[in-house]
This record gives structure tokens, sequence and C-alpha cells, in this order.
């Protein structure tokens, strides 16, 4: 399996700070459930999950591209019949900050899967593995970041007409000490400069 990576960068001025994400086919995260709201729901577009427990906080949802078929816990995820699963978005909901993602699955046709992550400051990195077999199951794919910042939201796809036969054994690990807000980081720096030019002052007007 071929591995490219593209890395695209959109980020606002008040970002401070870029994440970094590499490829890990296997960062070590916690599982992620299907909520039991959601487990053998047929012909849906939009589920919720959880990491680390079958507990009854939500913390991932999940949207689609193409109807899916959950199965029970630990994401087991399928096309509904006759139809093609070409994406599936996760999106941390507020308050959880996860530093890395991975899954396996099969594809319905030999092809490439990619993996676009978005971090906290809306920069992007796209993610290809290329020359996937169909009807069998491929390596883990995984990304994580290397310096402690997040993932805001992580989308794997298909391209060309391809199509997920299935996703499974998705995984996450949350940050017990993310980096701060661009904004805090950007308050921290301007209160540091006007520490350092009172401190200037001060010492110009005692020599």
């Amino acid at each position: 399996m071929k591995i490219v990576i593209v890395l695209t960068c959109c980020v606002s001025f008040a970002s401070v700070a870029n994440a970094t994400f590499i490829v890990d086919t296997d960062p070590g995260g916690e599982k992620f459930y299907i909520n039991k709201d959601f487990e053998k729901k047929e012909g849906i577009s939009a589920f919720t999950g959880e990491v680390g427990s079958n507990g009854d906080v939500a913390m991932v949802n999940v949207t689609t591209i193409g109807a899916v078929d959950t199965g029970n816990g630990y994401a087991n995820v399928k096309p509904a019949k006759h139809a093609i699963l070409t994406s599936l978005i996760f999106t941390p909901v507020d308050g959880y900050k996860y530093g890395d993602f991975s899954f396996r699955g099969q594809l319905e046709n030999d092809g490439d899967v990619h993996v676009k992550v978005i971090d906290q400051f809306g920069v992007s990195f796209v993610f290809d593995f290329l020359d996937i077999k169909k009807n069998a199951d491929f390596a883990r794919i995984g990304i994580v970041s290397t310096d402690e910042e997040w993932i805001k939201s992580v989308e794997i796809y298909t391209t060309n007409g391809e199509s997920f036969k299935e996703v499974k054994q998705i995984d996450f690990s949350e940050h017990t000490n993310p980096v701060p807000e661009p904004g805090t980081m950007l308050l921290l720096g301007i209160g540091m400069l006007g520490m350092a030019v009172y401190g200037k002052r001060r010492m110009n007007r005692e020599a």
C-alpha cells in the first residue's frame, strides 16, 4: 500500500501555532463505540458514538455520504442495501479533544482511501492511501498529532466511484493537556510584550 501525503494549510492570522499530523498505523487510541440509541439502525446518514466506554455521554458525531447500517458496539458500519458509501465525517463534540484517529475496513473495489483531518485552527491535512485491494481487510490506517494539538474533524473518503464495503474498529485518543486556543495564545503574547516594554521603560527612568 503506497502512502502519499498532501498538506494544505489555510490558517487564520490568530493561529500562532500549526498542528503537525503524521501517518501512524497503530497510534494506540481508545475504542469508538456506536451509541446504544443507534445500534442496529438501517439506512441512516448520521449517528453518534463515544470513546473509551459504552457510556451515555456522546463524544463524536458522524455523518455519511451514502446511507449506512450500523452494527453493535465497537464501530461497525456498512453501506445500506443498494447504497454506495463514499465518506464518513467524524466531528468530536465540544469539550473532547482528540489527537489521533485510526480505523480498519474493506473496499468494494480496488482503489484508494483518503483521510482529511482539520485541526482546531482550521488547517487541513490530507493523507492518501493508495492501491488497496477489494474485499479484504486493509491494514489499520491512522494519523496522529506530534505536538498535542487536536482534531476538529476528520473525514475518510474514497474517489473515482469507489465505495467502502465496511468501516470498523475506529479509535481516537484524547489529549489530557491540549495547547491553548489561538486567541489565548495571542493574548498571552501581547501581555508578555507589554511587560517587556514596561520593564524597559522603568529601567530607563531609574538610569
